[in-house]
């Protein structure tokens, strides 16, 4: 596949951090084309494809002429069969809002461009506390989270030899211009085909602040863009405490990926105080619930071993049978 004409993949830090509008802005590009599903959710599941992969490659022979890459690349080439003769002759772009999983990526897909969309995770928790009801401490681990798994990844892949790039949704809404062509010219599309203007009237969909329901709920309507509309002030009106709660989790990962913490002068032991019981209270009650959400994603590194050791003893038991008979 020509890198001029691979597909684009946009993975957002969490939900509420903008991948509908990245998504949106590249589609506006004559040359790409978006189709259903306009979530993907490829790779925060593809672990159990990665167990399908190891368990399959256990018996490929002789070792020196197989590779397991073979595997992932076949596998990742098939999904891409989902929107074949949807998109025609275009580029497809297609989004999750997760980067769960996010090193498996160029596994399955080696040809393909990745574009990791992060944005303040404070803005992101109150805009998911505002539209489903996540409770901060949560979204605050949550956000944690998917920023030690992007740094990891940076660290351990680099650029992705130029097909990983990082986008930050304040550089993207700050100065829009600027920041699409940087996007243009990584994902190989040509700049003096897009249209700035088109970009710059965009509607808005599923804000937190302007998309709501008389039921509270968000909707996925475009909306016109007016002064309602400030994605960047979602956190401002928020409280020393909620301030010193989000900083004691997530404070190194905001400064990692260049936004400041808001910080208090004074003494910090009450502070500690808190925010250890806090900590305590985190772990008795919303911990279990989280654990219990994320179990099938660890039951994939156990439950494989037990099939395998079965299995093997069962063959093992059967070919001893036969030959004493």
């Amino acid at each position: 596949m020509e890198m001029t004409n691979a597909p684009i993949f946009i993975m957002g830090i969490m939900p509420r951090s903008g991948t509908v509008w990245l998504r949106q802005l590249l589609l506006q590009h004559p040359r790409c084309a978006g189709a259903s599903p306009w979530e993907d959710w490829l790779v925060p599941n593809a672990y159990w494809l990665e167990h399908y992969v190891r368990a399959v490659y256990r018996f490929w022979q002789p070792r020196d002429e197989v590779r397991e890459e073979w595997l992932y690349e076949a596998l990742g080439r098939g999904l891409l069969t989902i929107w074949d003769g949807r998109v025609g002759e275009k580029r497809l772009v297609t989004k999750t809002p997760s980067v769960r999983n996010l090193h498996l990526f160029f596994k399955f897909f080696p040809q393909a461009y990745l574009l990791v969309l992060v944005r303040d995770g404070r803005a992101v928790v109150e805009s998911a506390a505002r539209t489903s009801g996540l409770d901060h401490e949560t979204g605050a681990r949550a956000w944690a989270r998917a920023a030690r798994e992007i740094l990891k990844f940076r660290q351990e892949a680099d650029d992705a030899a130029g097909r990983m790039l990082l986008v930050r949704y304040e550089d993207l809404y700050m100065d829009l211009e600027t920041e699409l062509r940087r996007i243009l010219d990584f994902v190989r599309l040509p700049v003096d085909e897009y249209d700035f203007e088109a970009a710059h009237n965009l509607p808005v969909r599923g804000s937190s602040a302007v998309s709501r329901m008389p039921s509270g709920r968000v909707h996925w309507t475009p909306v016109e863009k007016t002064a309602a509309f400030q994605p960047l002030m979602r956190w401002h009106s928020w409280s020393r405490l909620r301030h010193e709660r989000f900083n004691w989790i997530a404070a190194p990962y905001l400064e990692a990926f260049g936004y400041e913490p808001r910080r208090f002068a004074g003494s910090r032991i009450g502070w500690i105080l808190l925010n250890l019981i806090f900590d305590l209270r985190w772990w008795l009650t919303l911990a279990p619930r989280v654990a219990l959400r994320r179990l099938p994603e660890y039951l994939h590194l156990l439950i494989p071993q037990w099939v395998l050791r079965a299995s093997r003893m069962r063959s093992t038991s059967g070919r001893v049978r036969s030959g004493a008979g």
